[in-house]
């Protein structure tokens, strides 16, 4: 018991568990009383799974909520990363959410790193960080780990072809990075996507064009080809990891 909330009364805290058939979580309960009845603040939300430290940080109003949670050990889940979730008030409520994700320790999860700051426009960040996911060879590779096939050569290209578009997307002749695509790259569907962007980039002088011409190629079905399918399977990480189609490789 103490003053979670900044109003006269202290609030009671505590943790739940619970699990449903598909997965197991924590919720913090924070109840206050109103004078007629315990009303819980505490975050509204599904609880967070794995977790393996709580703590209250300052007092009253200024109270925060920290916890971290740990990485699933769930095989189907895919790699999975920890991470410090911390509530603070909000209306009244801890509904105020920032998350921390802790340091990559997986490739996979480096390259969505990356991947977030090319979705944002941030093109010198992003290939920056798509570089330094390349250069990192303390980074795991979760599916050879776990009797999956290799994926390091796969997500190592598609960072490539990735710098290649958001070099060109920066303004910058994105040649030189896909000739590079091209000499360092091992996964041939990359090396595929990378001269058909080259291919529409030259044509309609856009990067526009050069993602369309290369969707184009990544869409390619035929007798015994399923491109589409390839590369959602080439970079399936488990339910727990976001779910790439053909569109999202190139989507400019």
């Amino acid at each position: 018991m103490a003053d979670r909330d900044g109003r006269p009364r202290p609030e009671v805290a505590f943790l739940e568990n619970f699990c449903t058939a598909t997965r197991c979580a924590t919720l913090v309960r924070v109840y206050t009383w109103d004078g007629t009845t315990w009303r819980d603040i505490g975050p509204a939300d599904q609880g967070i799974t794995g977790v393996d430290r709580v703590a209250f940080e300052g007092v009253g109003a200024s109270t925060a909520i920290v916890i971290h949670a740990a990485p699933s050990s769930s095989l189907a889940a895919g790699p999975t990363r920890g991470g410090t979730y911390r509530y603070t008030l909000s209306g009244g409520r801890f509904s105020a959410l920032r998350v921390d994700l802790d340091r990559p320790v997986f490739l996979f999860h480096a390259i969505l790193d990356a991947d977030d700051r090319f979705v944002r426009g941030e093109w010198e960040a992003a290939v920056a960080a798509y570089e330094a996911a390349i250069a990192d060879r303390t980074l795991r590779d979760w599916k050879a780990e776990n009797g999956r096939g290799d994926s390091r050569d796969a997500l190592i290209t598609y960072a490539l072809f990735r710098i290649a578009v958001a070099t060109a997307a920066s303004g910058a002749d994105p040649n030189p990075a896909i000739d590079r695509v091209i000499r360092e790259g091992r996964e041939q569907v990359f090396l595929n996507a990378a001269e058909a962007f080259r291919k529409g980039y030259q044509e309609r002088g856009s990067v526009v064009g050069g993602c369309l011409e290369a969707t184009r190629y990544l869409a390619t079905t035929g007798p015994g080809i399923d491109t589409p399918g390839y590369v959602q399977r080439l970079l399936d990480h488990g339910y727990a990891n976001p779910q790439y189609t053909y569109r999202d490789i190139c989507p400019l």
